[in-house]
C-alpha cells in the first residue's frame, strides 16, 4: 500500500508539473522502462524518462501550460491518469 501511494503521488507530480521539470528530476521521478504515450496520437510512444523529458519540454517553450488531475488509479505496478491540459500560447 505504502507503494501505491508513492507511485500515485509521483505520477501526479509529473502531471501536473512535467512543464516545469528538468531532465534530472524525470530521471528521478521515472523508472528506466517509463513508457510514456502520447494519446490520442497513435503510435507517438516514448521509452524512458529521457525520451519522455525531450518530447514535453518542448511544450513548455512556446506554451503556458496548466494541468489538473481529474481522476488518478493505480497499484504497485501502474498508473493510469485522466487530466485536462491547458495551454496558452506564450
Amino acid at each position: 500500500e505504502q507503494l501505491t501511494q508513492r507511485n500515485l503521488d509521483t505520477v501526479r507530480r509529473i502531471c501536473e508539473h512535467w512543464h516545469e521539470l528538468s531532465q534530472e528530476e524525470f530521471r528521478e521521478l521515472c523508472s528506466p522502462d517509463l513508457d510514456y504515450r502520447n494519446i490520442p496520437i497513435e503510435g507517438d510512444i516514448h521509452h524512458g524518462p529521457d525520451a519522455a523529458h525531450a518530447v514535453l519540454a518542448r511544450f513548455g517553450e512556446k506554451w503556458k501550460v496548466r494541468l489538473q488531475v481529474d481522476n488518478i488509479v493505480g497499484d504497485e505496478r501502474v498508473v493510469l491518469t485522466e487530466r485536462t491540459e491547458f495551454f496558452e500560447h506564450r
